[in-house]
């Protein structure tokens, strides 16, 4: 899988498919400039609803995923892994609290509570990260699996992080649940 755009397109196509239960996969799609042209108009003083993170729907019928969560994406960056923070006794490393850092900002500048960050990095299964927020919200709406191997709880700046594998988390939770009571 190629860098960047090609990942970001991948994972909106990956999305669209599992909010339509595989009918479709163009309901989400890269923001403009990935997000950039926020980014150059909050520097105006100026907002842009729904430009900021990696993701935004392009149908409406995705936009409660993106009113309740900021998507962020990265692939590549190889310089941490799981088993470096798990040997460090769940401590994040700089790279990861960079990317905490930004979904918080995204996060913060459209008012919303929750993110996500999806990652791959080489020759490695696809990740998501969430906030402590988002998990709060999901859990209680949601029944575990009992082979759910992955989900570790990382310690950072910004709080409690949860991580599990993204296939997984795909077939556990449901989109459904975005159209409850917010």
């Amino acid at each position: 899988m190629g860098k960047g755009a090609d990942f970001e397109r991948y994972i909106a196509k990956m999305l669209g498919k599992w909010w339509t239960n595989g009918e479709r996969d163009d309901i989400f799609w890269r923001t403009s400039q990935s997000g950039g042209r926020a980014t150059i108009r909050k520097r105006q003083g100026k907002g842009t609803k729904n430009q900021d993170g990696d993701l935004c729907a392009t149908d409406p019928i995705g936009q409660p995923l993106i009113d309740k969560t900021t998507i962020e994406l990265k692939v590549g960056y190889n310089g941490w892994s799981l088993k470096e923070i798990i040997d460090k006794k769940h401590k994040c490393n700089t790279q990861l609290e960079a990317f905490f850092e930004q979904c918080e900002r995204e996060k913060d500048s459209q008012g919303k509570q929750c993110w996500w960050l999806i990652t791959k990095q080489d020759r490695r299964e696809l990740l998501i990260f969430m906030n402590h927020e988002f998990w709060k919200w999901l859990k209680p709406r949601i029944s575990l699996p009992e082979d759910v191997s992955l989900i570790f709880i990382l310690h950072s700046k910004f709080g409690y992080i949860h991580v599990m594998n993204l296939e997984k988390f795909l077939e556990i939770v449901k989109p459904e649940l975005f159209y409850e009571n917010k």
